[in-house]
């Protein structure tokens, strides 16, 4: 689900009824600093304990890009543009349209007006997969977003002092046909607040302004707090209010990295910058290192001082953005265009996948009290898991530190892999760790030869939610479904094995399948390479879709894929990573979407790996870099070396597996010679569908046996 939000802060003042006031509506754009946007802003400071702070840099900004929609009545009001009867401030990250603000004025609500907003924007941007919003539920308008059409798709608590409760809320724009899927998605950016900004938020005087800045971000902000901090609360005096802040910072999510990680960073900014004097000094450096070691890189501070002395070598080590609270909007704005997922952060973490303990005490934690769940229902669930082993699973998933952060429960049915719980706390990767829960799902299937799950916890947690929908997970009533193809099938065997999994799921059941069918009924390069992720292990032997061999050092196929493994074997089904980019100087025609089968060079000489490629970007060294730093290996100088004549491509990875079985060259070279397959293994190699079907098959695609 890419889920659209409206921060908590923002109150939707609407109900949706019919425009009465017998006035001529239209809708315009607001240009920057026309009439009509100052019109805007001055509605939007109306409502601002709703709304929060919203800095005239973020206005500015919302108008240049054509953000504002204004509803007008025409024929009254202002003589430069009418009457201002309402309007909406959006976003455009990624696949989906975010609210940022929906305000109708109060003289005009009841006419309609929000109506008129939300459907001229789903028509403008018919192509995005739906509208989000988020609103806390003591609001008023809590009971509007309904009649608007949305959907609520769970609560979560606020980022308030009082913890208020959020909804979020949807509004789908029927996009099922699998083509919107770009590789998928973190609306979130994680950020390191320092103590001044904590205490402006929890102190026992907050900084209102403080608070109304982060609380207007909450919908595209992780905050993040590190061990330092409960250091520098340590320091007050009053023993009351030490531990009713050392309790605020402890619900804040963890950063799980070892000491000796940041000692090594302290060390180095130390070894750039000189001896610190002040102890100040040094806590500053300190939450700079938790950030180098955890690779988050925004760090918000109001420390002036701090910014000016750490900001070049916090860039310098880990591109990490010093910033003021103010200017935070500007730093997420950049962030948000950037690809969401971030494996670097997960790769060699230590993050483990295991069976829950027999007593389940370590299960207590998931419970969504958010969605007031009740611990008798929630145990009641644990204890049927239980009941049903060996054949059931409790899996969580811990931190290096052996903090357990994420909980799915599953139970195999006669015909498919039933999902009774999907959990995830609070915690530094929270998404990806989602991610990674979801990934296993059909692994889980396959161990019991079953080609459909079905996810049936009622409380789901909203991350939750949206992984499953990006892994290809369709919602119908009373839960999602999802299916798993194991093999190299033709579009007429997909289409016979979807068929027959229709003919046995119930009416509701039935509905999820609907895109699917749908989508290989009309095979094209886009649906067919949609559908192989969604089908996963699916592999399309007819598929209109190109197949290449590409090289790679070993020494970065480990680093980039984990093979070959190094020190411990990881599990070829526990990658955590859904992201890569690979860079090449040469530009050989690769195009998206394609598959990608990568050849191991010396010592090892093994095909042992496939991914999908889900774009290609031609660009500069520094800014393919710039841009995809977080999902590589190579280090800046290493893109520049590969750079040919200035430009380097970037082919950018999405579900790479490792082959169950990696082929060795010389098998490689003999199937090739049976099809009249031309190598050059030195170089990208564009291989047929015959011979791409070959190497699938000696790769043990669709072999069950260990």
């Amino acid at each position: 689900m890419a889920v659209v939000r409206l921060s908590y802060s923002i109150q939707l003042m609407v109900i949706a009824n019919e425009f009465r006031d017998g006035g001529c509506v239209e809708l315009r754009t607001a240009e920057p600093e026309s009439a009509l946007f100052r019109g805007a802003q001055k509605l939007g400071d109306s409502q601002s304990q709703y709304l929060g702070m919203l800095p005239f840099a973020a206005w500015q900004e919302y108008a240049e890009q054509g953000r504002i929609l204004c509803a007008v009545d025409s024929d009254s009001g202002d003589e430069d543009y009418g009457e201002l009867l309402g309007y909406a401030a959006f976003r455009l990250p990624r696949e989906q349209l975010t609210l940022a603000h929906l305000v109708v004025d109060p003289e005009h609500r009841g006419c309609g007006v929000a109506r008129r907003l939300v459907g001229e924007l789903a028509r403008r941007h018919s192509d995005r997969r739906g509208i989000s919003a988020r609103c806390r539920r003591n609001f008023p308008a809590h009971g509007m977003w309904p009649r608007l059409g949305f959907v609520a798709r769970g609560d979560r608590p606020g980022r308030s002092t009082a913890g208020h409760l959020l909804t979020d809320w949807w509004y789908d724009l029927g996009h099922h046909d699998l083509l919107t899927w770009q590789g998928g998605d973190q609306s979130v950016v994680p950020a390191v607040i320092d103590a001044n900004v904590f205490l402006d938020l929890h102190g026992s005087e907050p900084n209102d302004d403080i608070v109304a800045i982060m609380a207007g971000m909450d919908d595209r902000l992780q905050v993040l707090v590190t061990p330092e901090l409960s250091n520098e609360i340590n320091k007050n005096n009053n023993s009351a209010e030490r531990g009713r802040l050392l309790a605020i910072a402890q619900s804040y999510p963890r950063l799980p990295v070892p000491a000796s990680a940041v000692e090594r960073y302290t060390r180095e900014i130390i070894d750039r910058l000189g001896p610190v004097a002040r102890e100040q000094d040094r806590s500053d450096l300190t939450h700079v290192a938790y950030a180098l070691a955890a690779g988050v890189d925004v760090i918000v501070t109001r420390d002036r001082q701090a910014r000016s002395r750490l900001a070049d070598v916090a860039r310098e080590l880990g591109n990490i953005v010093l910033t003021s609270p103010a200017n935070l909007v500007a730093v997420l704005d950049e962030r948000e265009g950037k690809p969401s997922y971030s494996p670097e952060a997960l790769h060699s973490t230590g993050y483990t996948l295991a069976e829950a303990a027999g007593d389940g005490s370590e299960l207590s934690d998931f419970i969504n009290t958010a969605a007031s769940e009740r611990r008798h229902s929630y145990d009641t669930i644990c204890e049927h898991l239980a009941s049903q082993r060996p054949r059931s699973r409790r899996v969580i998933i811990r931190d290096p530190e052996g903090f357990p952060v994420a909980l799915v429960g599953t139970v195999p049915g006669a015909t498919a892999l039933e999902v009774q719980l999907a959990r995830v706390r609070p915690c530094a990767l929270q998404v990806s760790v989602a991610t990674q829960l979801v990934g296993q799902l059909r692994h889980f299937a396959r161990e019991h030869a079953l080609d459909t799950i079905i996810v049936r916890d009622p409380h789901i947690h909203t991350v939750i939610y949206t992984a499953l929908l990006e892994d290809g997970f369709h919602p119908f009533e009373g839960g999602l479904l999802a299916v798993t193809l194991n093999g190299v099938l033709t579009v007429d065997e997909v289409q016979n094995r979807l068929d027959a999994i229709k003919q046995r799921l119930s009416s509701a059941e039935q509905e999820a399948l609907v895109p699917l069918l749908a989508a290989v009924r009309t095979p094209t390069q886009a649906t067919i390479s949609a559908m192989e992720r969604q089908l996963r292990p699916l592999r399309v032997s007819d598929a209109p879709i190109e197949s290449w061999i590409l090289s790679i050092k070993p020494g970065f196929a480990t680093d980039l894929f984990g093979y070959p493994p190094q020190l411990f074997e990881r599990p070829t089904n526990l990658g955590m990573s859904r992201e890569h980019v690979y860079y090449r100087g040469q530009q050989s025609g690769e195009a998206a979407p394609a598959r990608i089968l990568w050849y191991a060079s010396e010592p090892e000489q093994r095909l042992f790996a496939i991914s999908t490629l889900i774009q290609v970007a031609d660009t500069t060294p520094d800014k393919a870099h710039r841009k995809f730093k977080r999902l590589g290996v190579y280090t800046h100088e290493q893109v520049r070396s590969r750079a040919n004549d200035g430009s380097i491509r970037a082919l950018r990875l999405a579900d790479t597996e490792l082959l169950k079985r990696p082929i060795a060259l010389a098998q490689v070279k003999k199937l090739a010679a049976q099809r009249g397959q031309s190598l050059q293994l030195w170089s990208a190699t564009r291989i047929s569908p015959q011979f791409f079907t070959d190497l699938m098959e000696e790769a043990g695609c669709g072999d069950e046996s260990n």
